[in-house]
């Protein structure tokens, strides 16, 4: 708790100080007793709270360390029960953050196995529950980068596969609650993504068409609430793009 106030403050080498110690007294709980799940799990935790303190002061090496230990328990809980869907997912979250630093680091084919198979536990989760809007959302999220860094690997075919399946599911969503303003931004995110990618093949045609479904969203959700500059600028980011479009054909 300390160190997440002292984040938010801006204060990273105070939060660091706090989750390190935080993570030492997670240590030793959980090498007191290794069959205590729930310890191994705080020390995961604790791993992942300063391996992103790293990551925000640029320490990529360090965070990178930090999140492969946290896999490494979120792994071996994951085996040790197959059945707790929880686990798995620790496992995923654990992996898209490995998958991050390697992004980051430019190590792309490192970042796209780790997202790979945090996607497959997705998958893997969303079939079990399909009815779990959670886990249908995590796996949107793991497909989305999963197309980001195929995009930058210059595989636009691969990516467009990759959003247009996060598409897919986001619409779903969207349509199961068209009052929830997250699951239409999200619609909104992965249409734009296809615009791209068609745009950078040449397909401008279909690119004003998402460009323009994106908008009509954000239109939407900017006029339900005037004070949100978020919506804003959402809006106006998809009015550039529309133009953009147009400007070419």
């Amino acid at each position: 708790r300390v160190g997440d106030i002292k984040a938010a403050q801006g204060d990273l080498a105070g939060a660091l100080a706090a989750h390190e110690e935080s993570l030492d007294i997670a240590e030793r709980l959980a090498e007191s007793d290794p069959s205590h799940a729930g310890w191994q799990r705080d020390r995961s935790v604790s791993l992942d709270r300063v391996g992103d303190i790293k990551a925000a002061q640029g320490d990529l090496a360090g965070a990178l360390a930090a999140y492969q230990e946290s896999l490494d328990i979120a792994e071996r809980l994951a085996k040790s029960d197959p059945s707790h869907a929880g686990w798995q997912r620790d496992r995923s979250v654990s992996l898209d953050r490995v998958g991050d630093i390697k992004a980051a680091q430019g190590d792309l084919a490192g970042a796209l196995a780790a997202y790979q198979e945090s996607l497959g536990i997705r998958v893997r989760l969303a079939e079990s529950d399909p009815s779990n809007a959670g886990w249908q959302h995590d796996r949107s999220v793991s497909l989305e980068r999963v197309g980001n860094i195929k995009v930058a690997q210059g595989d636009l075919a691969g990516a467009l596969a990759a959003y247009e399946e996060s598409l897919g599911i986001r619409e779903r969503l969207a349509e199961s609650d068209p009052s929830n303003a997250g699951w239409q931004r999200d619609r909104s995110v992965s249409l734009e993504r296809v615009g791209d990618i068609k745009a950078a093949q040449g397909d401008l045609a279909g690119a004003l068409a998402a460009y323009e479904e994106s908008l009509g969203i954000r239109e939407r959700l900017a006029e339900s609430d005037p004070s949100n500059a978020g919506w804003q600028r959402d809006r106006s980011v998809s009015l550039e793009r529309v133009g953009d479009i147009k400007a070419a054909q």
